[in-house]
């Protein structure tokens, strides 16, 4: 299991690091920093393929401690630029942001058509 979520992580790391919305929520040396953290997990698993749980677990440690910071603050960035620009994590925000905008419409529309009445 040790070696699954170190794999995992280090897939994830990586993969974010490679992708256009990640890399624009992060500073050039972040993002090296995340690539670099990821690779170097792959590889180690690579040369250590008979390595025990203490040493998977000492290196997912290590995999978190350089890259967890950096990942956790680019995808919450990411999750509020989707938020706010309609991407699909966001669809709870928008589907309350629209009933109260709803809300409004109607209740600006009630308003404009008594206003037009008013003036025939």
């Amino acid at each position: 299991q040790a070696r699954t979520q170190l794999e995992q992580l280090a897939s994830e790391y990586k993969g974010k690091a490679s992708s256009d919305e990640y890399k624009a929520a992060m500073t050039e040396e972040e993002n090296k920093i995340l690539e670099d953290t990821g690779a170097d997990g792959l590889k180690w698993m690579e040369d250590n393929v008979d390595a025990g749980k203490e040493e998977i677990d000492a290196k997912l440690d290590d995999i978190r401690g350089r890259g967890q910071e950096i990942y956790e603050r680019a995808k919450k960035e990411v999750d509020a630029k989707k938020a706010a620009g309609g991407g699909d994590d966001a669809s709870e925000v928008e589907e309350g942001a629209t009933a109260e905008e709803d809300k409004i419409a109607e209740d600006s529309s009630a308003g404009a058509t008594d206003d037009e009445n008013d003036e025939f």
